[in-house]
């Protein structure tokens, strides 16, 4: 049929993936009457032709005029024109009113790869204004009257539970040649990853599905992500498509001034989305030069605005690639050492590692100086600056093993300094930190130890001094040595310098805080408190989400549950944290212990689920740990006792190689407690044995009571006559406060005494003016001195419903008119202490209000 096509309906069930929106638009665009010029513009590789000829099959098959002209042989004007007259069948040489009168009996004039001619086009079809046409080109003609059409790669993700075009793509034409292709879940999984890698460009997927469907994707990807784009070229030689695909590139290259060529070879060294400041430093440019660089580029369809990330721009992958083959080496390792030193102009020292904010530069970019600098030839120190700014990226989102085995590769080549800021105390920082990161408590603080005796050696940095100390106090903290810990941690405050940033002080409190938590629960409070005082006016932040979770741990710890659900909130909404996965994971595992304390159990088991994954995926043991360990206590509590050993089984699979004794022997304790249960009773003599003596190496007096109550389930089996024994411990308990770790112990064997008929509906005996009250048999707990707890007390035991904050207030500081949110910390904090009291888990919330529960048999007495 030559180069002028008529065409046969395709449509879509011959394989036309993800071009629904931009074929209707096409088509509603030729639907009106008159004069057209449309231009549809793209990337090499995205399909432009293909689309071209379903418009046209679809306008035929409804009986209009089309005809395909090929200009892909074109050189010269006049060899447009001459494809133009044949198209309309008129004489060579033509006038151009009769070549115009020719064309005008067409309803559409497809004019396919333009971009080498679009100059003759241009002038050719300005002179011919009432012709109805559409063009393929990579560049725009810059008619007046011209319509644009962009196509841009196909979408690499999918819209619910539909595969992304390019992968449907990818799968239908893999699947030609083998039809069982697919159902593996790790080829999915491989497909996809070949999808993104190609940058969602059709003949590229094209070329992949059919190397693919003769081996497998897995192979595939491996071969791409050695061999990177050559496999196509190596596979594909004497293949249409891929001659077609490498002619594009080829075409689009050669099209390009000197300029544009070096432009667009200094850009392709960045993988993924850069801003015009990276942009400038790579061509050594001014900004405004630079943007009018990056717009050539666009205008020839080699560059994209970032979809994702408006005002900011990628290469083409596919161009990228083909660009760096074409280039040369000494030129892409100048435009990177000029971006290195632009990326890197400030030095960063340990105080680095006390920001909770990731570096404001391009991660792509500064992954391209990093990878430039790593190696024998390379700068170890600027290797190092860039790791650290890439460092928090990484950390947050998992797994860690490329960047440990890139900082040991640094670490390697790096030097002792002179310098209290050297290089070995970087390496050793952020060795420190990654241990940290992993539970790996030990290693963390035998490296920070060594940071802090180098600086100490060399002197000259106070505030390096301090972060560190503070650092090595909390660490020392986590491996249970709380004189050194508290020590060194006061010491960290006492050399706080004067004109400390404000990040370093919060850090401080913070550190500080961290270690009260598990002894004075009050105090910690107090230093978050002012450690968020010092953070708000800095605006959101990572750093004030950490401090906001700890508080909100610290409010669980004493039974402030509104409180802790307040510190969550505020941390939700802070924003500043939307790529921090960890810490988000961090504020729903905290939900999930609120929601598990509230009675929620399939919202918590819901959320310490999802939690628990994010950190299996990040890396972190001892968070994993943690969220299996507070699964187990809930499904014990549930009665499901399955599920509850496999929770156990998981948390102590994952504490036990950290030595991390104290959610150790929570985990040892809560096994026993359920073999007791289940009345295997050696197998839970063994395990609470090995509980209690592993909790007598932690100082920490509740996780002591706490094991003391789950060997309680040992006396249980003991018979009845030992049930008012029990009763007598869990009343002693009460007394001695409501700290989380025994709140859990103290349920299950009231719910266990309620089985057994002794413990159902244990009276509570109230003074009417809340100024004293009993739990069953208990002593009597006075509060005619604390006003306050009396007033609330009496609030609530005189109510027959659910009481809203405003009216607790109004109780216990009546007629009072405080600033906005006082009256909710304030309302809070007393409730914090009524449970303390021994009230615990009779005080019910629920939606701002709250009541005594009526699973109590409440009496007021006068």
């Amino acid at each position: 049929m030559g180069r002028h096509h008529s065409f046969s309906p395709c449509f879509f069930d011959d394989g036309f993936h993800g071009r629904a929106h931009e074929l209707a638009e096409l088509v509603a665009l030729c639907a009106g009457p008159g004069p057209l010029l449309l231009t549809l513009l793209g990337p090499p590789g995205a399909g432009k032709t293909r689309l071209a000829r379903e418009l046209a099959a679809r306008l035929e098959a409804r009986g209009e005029a089309v005809r395909l002209v090929d200009l892909t042989r074109a050189t010269r004007a006049e060899d447009v024109r001459a494809e133009l007259e044949a198209a309309a069948g008129a004489e060579r040489s033509s006038a151009l009113d009769e070549l115009e009168a020719a064309l005008g009996a067409l309803d559409l004039l497809v004019l396919d790869n333009a971009e080498h001619v679009a100059g003759p086009l241009r002038a050719l079809l300005d002179e011919l204004g009432s012709v109805r046409a559409l063009v393929t080109s990579r560049v725009r003609l810059g008619l007046p009257r011209e319509q644009l059409v962009e196509l841009a790669y196909l979408p690499v993700d999918g819209e619910g539970d539909a595969p992304a075009p390019a992968l449907a793509l990818f799968l239908e034409r893999a699947r030609r040649r083998s039809r069982a292709f697919g159902g593996d879940p790790r080829e999915l999984r491989a497909a996809d990853a070949i999808v993104r890698a190609l940058d969602g460009c059709p003949l590229a997927l094209e070329l992949a599905a059919a190397r693919a469907g003769r081996a497998s994707a897995e192979v595939v990807l491996a071969e791409l992500r050695r061999s990177g784009h050559g496999i196509l070229r190596a596979r594909g030689a004497g293949d249409a498509r891929f001659d077609s695909l490498r002619e594009a590139l080829e075409g689009s290259w050669a099209l390009l001034d000197a300029p544009d060529r070096e432009a667009l070879a200094a850009l392709a060294v960045l993988r993924g989305a850069w801003g015009l400041d990276t942009a400038a430093a790579l061509l050594a440019v001014a900004p405004a030069e630079a943007l009018d660089r990056v717009e050539a580029l666009r205008d020839r369809s080699l560059v994209q605005m970032d979809p994702f990330d408006p005002g900011r721009y990628r290469v083409y992958e596919v161009v990228r690639e083909h660009a760096l083959a074409r280039s040369d080496r000494a030129a892409r390792a100048r435009a990177v050492a000029r971006l290195g030193a632009h990326l890197l102009a400030e030095r960063w020292g340990p105080l680095a590692f006390a920001r909770a904010e990731p570096s404001a530069a391009d991660p792509a970019s500064l992954r391209v100086v990093l990878d430039a600098q790593l190696g024998p030839a390379g700068d170890a120190s600027m290797a190092l600056q860039a790791l650290l700014r890439l460092r928090l990226s990484v950390l947050w989102r998992g797994p860690h093993d490329g960047y440990a085995a890139q900082l040991e590769e640094v670490a390697a080549r790096v030097a002792p300094s002179s310098a209290p800021t050297g290089d070995d105390v970087l390496v050793a920082l952020a060795r420190a930190e990654l241990a940290c990161w992993q539970g790996r408590f030990a290693d963390a603080a035998e490296h920070a130890e060594g940071a802090l005796e180098a600086v100490r050696a060399r002197g000259g940095d106070a505030g390096a001094e301090t972060f560190l100390l503070a650092q090595l106090g909390n660490l020392q903290g986590a491996l249970y040595r709380p004189t050194r810990a508290l020590a060194l941690l006061e010491e960290a405050q006492a050399r706080l310098p004067a004109d400390a940033p404000p990040e370093l002080e919060a850090h401080v409190l913070q550190q500080l805080a961290t270690f009260l938590v598990l002894h004075d629960a009050d105090e910690a409070e107090r230093r978050l408190e002012r450690a968020l005082q010092v953070l708000r006016p800095l605006g959101p932040s990572r750093h004030r989400v950490q401090v906001l979770a700890v508080l909100a741990i610290c409010r669980i710890a004493r039974g402030a549950r509104e409180a802790a659900r307040a510190a969550v909130d505020e941390a939700q909404a802070v924003g500043g944290a939307e790529d921090a996965e960890r810490w988000q994971a961090v504020l729903t595992l905290i939900e999930g212990a609120l929601r598990h304390e509230d009675g929620a159990p399939e919202a918590a088991r819901a959320a310490y689920g999802a939690s628990r994954e994010v950190f299996a995926r990040n890396g972190n043991g001892w968070l994993v740990g943690l969220s299996s360990l507070l699964l187990g206590e809930l499904e014990l509590e549930a009665g499901r006792a399955e599920a509850s050993e496999r929770a156990y089984a998981e948390a102590l699979r994952w504490l036990r190689p950290l030595g991390e004794r104290l959610t150790t022997t929570w985990a040892l304790a809560g096994l026993g407690a359920l073999r007791a249960r289940q009345g295997r009773r050696a197998e839970a003599e063994r395990l609470l044995d090995a509980a209690r003596e592993q909790a007598e190496a932690v100082p920490l007096e509740a996780l002591r009571r706490a094991v003391a109550l789950r060997r309680l389930e040992l006396t249980l089996l003991e018979g009845e006559e030992r049930v008012r024994e029990v009763r007598a411990a869990l009343e002693e308990a009460r007394a001695e406060g409501a700290h989380m770790a025994i709140r859990l112990p103290l349920r299950l064997l009231e719910a266990r005494l309620a089985e057994l008929g002794e413990g159902a509906r244990e009276p509570l005996v109230v003074q009417r003016d809340g100024r004293w009250f009993r739990r069953g048999e208990g002593a009597r707990v006075d509060l005619a001195r604390r006003r306050r707890l009396a007033k609330v007390l009496a609030c609530l035991a005189g109510a027959t419903d659910w009481v809203p904050l405003d009216a607790v207030f109004e109780a216990g500081w009546p007629g009072e008119r405080c600033v906005p949110g006082s009256d909710v910390n304030r309302v809070h904090v007393t409730l914090s202490r009524l449970r303390s009291a021994g009230l615990g888990e009779l005080i019910e919330t629920e939606d701002g209000c709250f009541r005594i529960t009526p699973k109590v048999q409440l009496e007021l007495r006068d």
